[in-house]
């Protein structure tokens, strides 16, 4: 829809309105790797140094928690259960920075991806009419038209789920960082 808008508006070629778009979208890749990384990266660095000092206040309460435990008379079944509750909580938070580590790894296995998605959709843009016009004649003659009408609702539908969750999602973001930052919340 943006080169559509840049060509009917600003009066360029189609090839024009997606080298404007692929300029905007380097210009905002640039300002993120310039500003954004480094404010991740002292972040994540920040949060590094404070893991001993977190791990150690945690293993405090943990152990406090569990001499209070101990001086509680309850039988071994009890004990028992609550012992295999707090195993299965660490293998829970175990699991989740395992998760964390993944997730970590597959973002630059899609570095690829990244890659070459402009590029194809470069070419899909450049040639969206001509592309268009060679789909519709795979289909017969007798149903061309009841095609191309389910396709453009289709299109129609999908275009407004895509937005209404690009909407949401950009909501739910603003709204989180602004929360999070009132209350202070580091990292």
């Amino acid at each position: 829809p943006i080169v559509v808008i840049l060509e009917r508006y600003l009066d360029v070629s189609r090839f024009i309105a997606i080298l404007m778009i692929y300029a905007a979208g380097l210009i905002f890749v640039l300002l993120l790797f310039f500003y954004g990384i480094p404010l991740i990266t002292q972040e994540l660095n920040t949060l590094a140094d404070m893991i001993p000092v977190l791990m150690v206040e945690i293993q405090g309460y943990a152990q406090k928690l569990y001499n209070n435990f101990q001086g509680i008379a309850v039988s071994d079944g009890i004990r028992q259960v609550i012992d295999e509750g707090i195993r299965n909580v660490e293998e829970i938070i175990i699991r989740g920075i395992r998760q964390l580590i993944n997730a970590i790894l597959s973002i630059f296995s899609g570095i690829l991806s990244i890659v070459l998605a402009p590029i194809m959709a470069f070419y899909l843009l450049k040639d969206w009419q001509v592309l268009g016009g060679k789909i519709q004649l795979i289909f017969p003659v007798q149903i061309r038209e009841e095609v191309i009408s389910l396709w453009s609702e289709i299109d129609r539908v999908l275009l407004g789920f895509i937005k209404g969750h690009l909407i949401v999602a950009a909501f739910v973001g603003i709204m989180t960082a602004l929360g999070l930052t009132l209350i202070g919340m580091d990292y």
